[in-house]
């Protein structure tokens, strides 16, 4: 089933007029969530169907959510306000335990820095971990099963524990690198700064065993790269990095998770990186986002994107070390420039990734989204990092390839979908969902078809309804709750008294503002239901239509089957009978030969002299062929003492080879003769063989 086909997709989910409609896939794009207005859709990409649950309120101004990495959490967040959703997976009928799968809800109150963004921590056990980007710049490692809790670290503080020279302003937005412990973080206080927090680290971590030998092999270098001249901080942060990974790497042994204290994770901030070579079209410029962009399976491009349009690939060539105590710190903070693109956008409101498209990124914007492809030139940066052989890169053309596709609506979300029988981009739009294709190298496009082929089954016929009818009645009882209710502004008796028509009315109309709202919600909720009940409908006669026509095939078959049936069972009676019949004479042949073989009789009885004639003469032939089987060894023993003759003499002279070619060939006509009777004679044989009795 193609992706933007899928039911997922199917119902109100794009017809509807919500305003908050997010579109978010996780676990290499194999798992799907779908959530608007007042619903929660997943699936498997691979799987035809979906399930859903309802959301205990409707979502209210959220303009943001992420996704966890194996999708089993979803956190939609506004700018004071998010919520933490759990995909019940294991579960076919989740509606009945919705309120238990719909975790956490926290507000910010009055005078609290808002949210700016909000990531999931990818080495975070379980998946608890949030990093929290607000308004005033801080970044708080949070414990969302207990928030503001004492698992909480808050880091890049203002006029808190930290001094001002260790504080980052005007943070914009902020990403984690390919390692999972690298916190990058862009700065538009002077246009464009990346810093990093190094290590940023959860309360109780699940790192993988590469990473924690790649970390240690990394320490081991810096340490030993350590001279009489290198700065005091650098030491210190070097000998505390290798004594932190060795600790964590001697206690990884047998155990999946490690508690990290909450000393170690309080770091500060390092940087800025420098930028070489600085491009002139970067002044003037503010940043937008960040984002790291895998290239294999530990080597990454920092993707930075600008308020023109322009977006800014950095390659990041030398390993910094992490940073616990040192404020203003920067020791190997460098970026190389590799490209700089200038999109046909202007307004970029998303940059997708993904890792299982090392060197392919999305861009989403207001008119359309664009599509980048580094393969060209990342492939081989990463193979020369590999093999240690920078000489390909000489003759590289760091170029990428751009598509831009320009919708008609604004799209609100875009992710990467992958089932067993396609992979593409899906961008939803306000009323359409659209897909692109991922265009690869013609040897792993064979690959996926083949894969594609043997893995997809068969299936039985499925009634074609895009939307669960326990979604239309979830929905419809909503709606009759909402009729329910009476109006929330309660107007005043002496108010309603007062005629509309009159020189201070201001109150009055205030009053119908609010109750036309209310009504004006009522009536869009309604429209949701009706829209959803003339689909089921339209579908439910399709659907009908479609019983209807098989029934009539089936009933015109039925009547051919029945009229072949009779002369089918009249034909069998005749075989049956026929059968039998041979069966009887079968067992009285074999009752007749079992007679004669038990009969002294024809034990007894001489052989005539017609047989031993016909004995005499088979007993020539086969001496005859004898005879030829061992004239035709000593033949084939003369032809490779020949052989070898010629060999011999095809070296004494031009002269003699033509003589010999032709004696050569006289020989092998004669084989060739000697082989043709041979075989007659074979032939012969095996005839007379068959007319001996076993027991003469």
């Amino acid at each position: 089933m193609k992706a933007n086909s899928h039911r997922i997709f199917g119902g109100n989910f794009v017809s509807s007029n919500a305003s908050e409609r997010f579109f978010i896939t996780a676990k290499d794009g194999s798992r799907a969530v779908a959530i608007e207005d007042s619903t929660v859709r997943w699936c498997d990409t691979s799987d035809q169907d979906y399930n859903f649950m309802p959301l205990l309120s409707k979502l209210g101004g959220f303009k943001h959510a992420v996704v966890s990495k194996d999708a089993e959490y979803v956190c939609l967040y506004s700018d004071v306000e998010f919520r933490m959703i759990e995909i019940p997976w294991g579960y076919k009928d989740a509606s009945s335990m919705a309120r238990a799968f719909q975790k956490c809800s926290h507000k910010l109150g009055r005078g609290e820095a808002r949210y700016k963004q909000i990531l999931f921590h990818p080495l975070a056990c379980q998946q608890n971990t949030l990093v929290i980007l607000k308004d005033d710049d801080s970044v708080t490692i949070a414990y969302w099963k207990d928030i503001t809790g004492t698992k909480d670290v808050v880091l890049n503080l203002s006029g808190g524990a930290y001094s001002l020279d260790s504080y980052v302003s005007d943070i914009e937005s902020i990403t984690f690198g390919v390692d999972g412990i690298t916190l990058y973080a862009l700065s538009i206080s002077e246009g464009a700064d990346i810093y990093s927090f190094y290590p940023c680290l959860p309360p109780v971590i699940d790192i993988p065993e590469n990473l924690l030998d790649e970390l240690m092999y990394k320490s081991l270098i810096q340490y030993e790269e350590l001279t009489a001249e290198t700065k005091s901080e650098i030491k210190e942060n070097t000998i505390k990095q290798l004594q932190f990974v060795s600790k964590l790497r001697g206690s990884q042994s047998g155990v999946k998770s490690r508690e990290i204290h909450s000393e170690l994770r309080q770091v500060r901030a390092q940087g800025p990186f420098t930028m070489a070579p600085f491009p002139d079209e970067i002044y003037g410029c503010n940043g937008r986002m960040i984002c790291s962009m895998p290239i294999d399976q530990n080597k990454q491009l920092l993707i930075m994107a600008l308020d023109d349009g322009k977006v800014a690939i950095f390659f990041q060539d030398l390993e910094p070390t992490m940073n616990w105590a040192f404020a203003g710190y920067s020791f190997n903070n460098s970026l190389v420039l590799v490209e700089l693109i200038k999109l046909e956008i202007r307004s970029i409101k998303q940059i997708m990734v993904e890792k299982k498209l090392p060197g392919r990124f999305s861009v989403l914007a207001d008119n359309g989204m664009v599509s980048v492809d580094t393969t060209r030139w990342s492939t081989v940066l990463a193979k020369c990092l590999d093999e240690s052989d920078l000489r390909p890169l000489g003759a590289l053309d760091f170029k990428s390839e751009t598509t831009f596709l320009q919708y008609n609506s604004t799209p609100q979300s875009v992710a990467f979908w992958s089932s067993n029988t396609e992979q593409c981009i899906v961008t939803v739009t306000a009323t359409n969902i659209m897909t692109k294709e991922i265009i690869r190298r013609h040897e792993e496009s064979e690959e996926i078809k083949m894969s594609s082929e043997e893995s997809v089954p068969k299936k039985a016929y499925e009634a074609p309804y895009s939307q669960h009818i326990d979604e239309i009645m979830q929905l419809s009882r909503r709606f009759q709750k909402e009729l329910a209710k009476s109006p929330g502004k309660i107007i005043d008796p002496r108010d309603r008294q007062v005629p509309l028509n009159n020189e201070s009315n201001e109150k009055q109309l205030e009053l119908l503002t609010e109750v036309s709202k209310e009504l004006f919600q009522k009536i869009a909720l309604g429209q949701s239901l009706g829209a959803a009940l003339h689909n089921r409908l339209l579908e439910q006669q399709s659907d009908l239509s479609h019983q209807l026509k098989i029934s009539e095939e089936l009933i015109h078959k039925r009547d051919g089957i029945q009229d072949t049936l009779a002369w089918q069972t009249t034909r069998f009676g005749q075989l049956e009978a026929r059968h039998s019949k041979l069966r009887t004479r079968l067992d009285k042949l074999k009752d007749n030969l079992s007679k004669i073989g038990e009969s002294n009789k024809f034990k007894q009885m001489a052989i005539s002299k017609k047989e031993m004639d016909w004995f005499r003469e088979i007993r020539a032939q086969v001496l005859m062929f004898n005879q030829n089987v061992r004239s035709y060894q000593k033949q084939h023993e003369q032809l490779a003492f020949l052989r070898k003759e010629l060999a011999r003499i095809s070296t004494m002279g031009a002269d003699n080879e033509s003589r010999s070619r032709e004696e050569w060939q006289e020989l092998h006509r004669m084989l060739q003769e000697d082989t043709r009777i041979l075989q007659k004679c074979s032939h012969e044989l095996n005839i007379a063989s068959r007319q001996v009795p076993a027991n003469p």
